[in-house]
């Protein structure tokens, strides 16, 4: 499982490896050693795990939370921003409708004038 190079290791690559194994999101994880939470960025050896060492690694819940709440605001924006690009584009073709409608109007108004004018 952990070889003979754990030390170089950074609880971060830690947590990636054993997220194939519990399935819980790097972000989702809480390291914990001698009863303290150990950053994604430190080294095992400088945070003296040995071989042997008990770490325990707990769900942190409200990351978990957090990270699904903001994946739901960025889907939230990008289905209004898509709605907003198709309204535009409904809005685009019926502005050629009407600017056509307008144009046909004035055409055969222009025409029926100068008919009575002649």
């Amino acid at each position: 499982m952990i070889d003979d190079y754990y030390g170089f290791w950074g609880a971060g690559e830690l947590k990636k490896m054993l997220t194939e194994s519990t399935g819980l999101h790097v972000q989702d994880q809480k390291l914990i050693f001698k009863k303290k939470e150990r950053d994604s960025k430190s080294y095992l050896d400088i945070e003296r795990v040995k071989d042997g060492s008990k770490l325990v690694l707990v769900e942190d819940i409200e990351s978990r939370e957090r990270r699904i709440l903001e994946k739901l605001r960025i889907a939230k924006k990008e289905k209004a921003s898509k709605s907003l690009v198709e309204i535009t584009l409904e809005v685009d073709k019926l502005a050629k409708k009407v600017h056509n409608n307008v144009h046909f109007f004035f055409s055969k108004l222009l025409h029926s004038f100068i008919y009575l004018i002649q």
